[in-house]
């Protein structure tokens, strides 16, 4: 039965809204969205709005060049907000909005204006809003806005202003949000901005200003968000933001700056947000940042610096959000991130780092409880495009899984080394990469696949990473998987040539010993055969030395010597040394004898 009534109730206020609109249109309560309205004004039917609705959105087209009581026709003078955005509008005649008296919120950004009459929003005097946005808008003279003083918001990026009169914004004096990004302004009058007292956000990112003046700022002692990205100064007086006490985000970056003054910022204590990408500074003083205590996201990457002072960021102990890649560091000190205890994120990519100290991220920890256990709050680390040539994961990064203990704690969730110059892992990284639960990016490392080196690294981590070989030759290029076929041939190989040596060698060996073995045995048997006769040379004189080596064979029936003498002068006595071998054949007996005669 509720639902029944609900249904009713409904159906009720579709048709009573439907009835505040001309049929072109589609209305629910009191907004309408119409197509094509005011696209040909010649073919208007006599359909009325209800006095009632007070949005109105409309699409695809609209005229407002033609006639300037097309609002008035429709009887939608009473309305508070209108979009006209998108909707291929080219000029807007002077007199277009006079009859909307109530108009608080106006938008037509993302058409085709190419110029404001100076009473364009003349009526307008309750406007709050207005969004001019993405159209083609030269020139904005002086009075445009005069009439305006309710206005609070003001979009008017993505023109094509090239200056702004020092007295366009003068009578709005409520003015909080002004947006001027991607213009081509190239200068600003000191006095543009001297009577919006009450803005906080200003952007004038991506046009062609080359200097600020530095009292530009110093009545909008309400600003909280200024963005100067992408414009052409070279440099910042330090007085330029003294009165901007409130200042929580500045951003600055691609710019040429070549430096950054001592106590630019000294008066900026609230500055939470500061962005000085701009490819030129190459050094940073270390009071730069001493009275930035709220300093949370600070961005100094693609410079030219080349050195981390000690005692840059000692006061900055709320820093979470730290950039400083595409820079030319070369060594980070020990106690450069000393105090940062609540840093989680720290880009130092496409430096020229080699070496880290083992204990230079540690002055990240902090104590969580009694035992004085430390845990890092770092969680994104970026060391790519560097030139580290080892990383000892478990020294740099500790992970204790005890939190009763006192030793360091980090609870990385991204980390990454790629594109250095590692070659392998010792032990203990490859233990600390399996416990890991951050993705790790070790890519585009010169890794040398080889077997004694790298193979024991894939079996521990094959699960986990893919890697890509430098080195041996032949397996450049290709996933550290083919480790797995290529150590098991390789490991084939040597035992293969292992044996084959050994083989080698034994079979030289039986075939020199089966040559010296053939010769013994043909010199044995080409032995002559002598008659077994005995024949003695006595000495012929006095005294004589007898040295006789001979060959005897025995048989029964005589024996014969055959012999070879040195003769001297001896005494005369002989003296016979000998020594014989007897074969199987006791008839044969081989006898080898030393004669000497004395």
């Amino acid at each position: 039965m509720i639902v029944q009534i609900v249904l009713v109730i409904v159906t009720a206020v579709q048709v009573t809204s439907q009835e505040l609109c001309p049929s072109v249109c589609q209305c629910y309560s009191l907004e309408a969205t119409c197509t094509d309205l005011f696209s040909d004004v010649t073919d208007m039917t006599q359909e009325t709005f209800h006095s009632a609705v007070w949005r109105l959105r409309v699409t695809v087209s609209t005229r407002l060049d033609l006639e300037e009581d097309l609002f008035l026709r429709w009887s939608i003078t009473s309305i508070t907000f209108l979009d006209l955005s998108q909707n291929n509008i080219t000029k807007i005649r002077q007199r277009a909005f006079y009859r909307l008296a109530y108009l608080e919120e106006l938008d037509l950004s993302g058409n085709s204006i190419t110029t404001l009459h100076s009473q364009t929003f003349f009526f307008n005097t309750g406007l709050v809003r207005l969004y001019l946005a993405q159209n083609s808008i030269t020139d904005i003279h002086m009075s445009t806005f005069q009439i305006n003083i309710k206005l609070i918001d003001l979009d008017m990026s993505g023109n094509k202003l090239v200056a702004i009169h020092q007295y366009t914004f003068y009578n709005n004096v409520n003015l909080v949000w002004l947006d001027l990004r991607r213009n081509s302004i190239n200068y600003i009058h000191p006095s543009t901005f001297a009577n919006c007292s009450k803005l906080t956000d200003l952007n004038l990112s991506g046009n062609k200003i080359t200097s600020i003046e530095p009292e530009t700022f110093s009545v909008n002692v309400e600003l909280q968000w200024l963005n100067l990205n992408d414009n052409n100064i070279t440099d910042i007086h330090p007085s330029t933001f003294e009165t901007n006490s409130k200042l929580t985000g500045l951003h600055m970056a691609g710019n040429k700056l070549a430096s950054i003054k001592p106590g630019t910022f000294g008066n900026n204590s609230e500055l939470q947000w500061l962005n000085l990408e701009s490819y030129s500074i190459s050094d940073v003083h270390p009071s730069t940042f001493r009275n930035n205590n709220r300093l949370r996201h600070l961005d100094i990457s693609r410079n030219k610096i080349t050195l981390i002072n000690p005692d840059t960021f000692i006061h900055n102990r709320e820093l979470t959000f730290l950039y400083l890649q595409q820079n030319n560091i070369t060594e980070i000190s020990n106690s450069s991130f000393r105090g940062l205890e609540q840093l989680e994120e720290l880009d130092l990519s496409i430096n020229n780092i080699e070496e880290l100290n083992p204990l230079v991220f540690h002055n990240t920890l902090t104590s969580t409880n009694r035992q004085n256990h430390q845990v890092s709050n770092l969680k994104h680390l970026n060391l790519a495009q560097n030139l580290i040539r080892s990383f000892n994961f478990e020294l740099y990064l500790p992970m204790s899984r005890n939190s009763d203990s006192s030793n360091p704690t980090f609870h990385l969730e991204y980390l990454n080394l790629s594109s250095n110059r590692l070659t392998t892992l010792d032990v203990a990284s490859v233990k600390w990469l399996n416990q890991t639960t951050a993705v790790t990016d070790l890519t585009t490392n010169p890794w040398n696949c080889d077997c004694s080196v790298l193979l024991e690294v894939w079996r521990g981590l094959k699960h986990k990473l893919t890697l890509y070989c430098a080195s041996p030759r032949e397996l450049q290029g290709k996933s550290w998987e083919v480790m797995e076929v290529f150590c098991s041939l390789d490991g084939s190989r040597t035992v293969f040539m292992t044996t084959l040596i050994v083989v080698c060698v034994l079979l030289v060996c039986a075939i020199a010993g089966g040559l010296i073995l053939a010769k013994v045995v043909k010199r044995r048997r080409n032995k002559p055969k002598t008659p077994e006769t005995y024949y003695v040379f006595p000495p012929s004189a006095t005294h004589i030395s007898l040295h006789s080596y001979a060959e005897v064979v025995v048989r029964p029936s005589h024996f014969t010597v055959q012999s070879y003498a040195d003769v001297g002068e001896r005494p005369s006595y002989i003296t016979v040394e000998s020594q014989a071998a007897v074969g199987l054949d006791s008839n044969n007996v081989t006898e080898y004898a030393n004669v000497a005669v004395q």
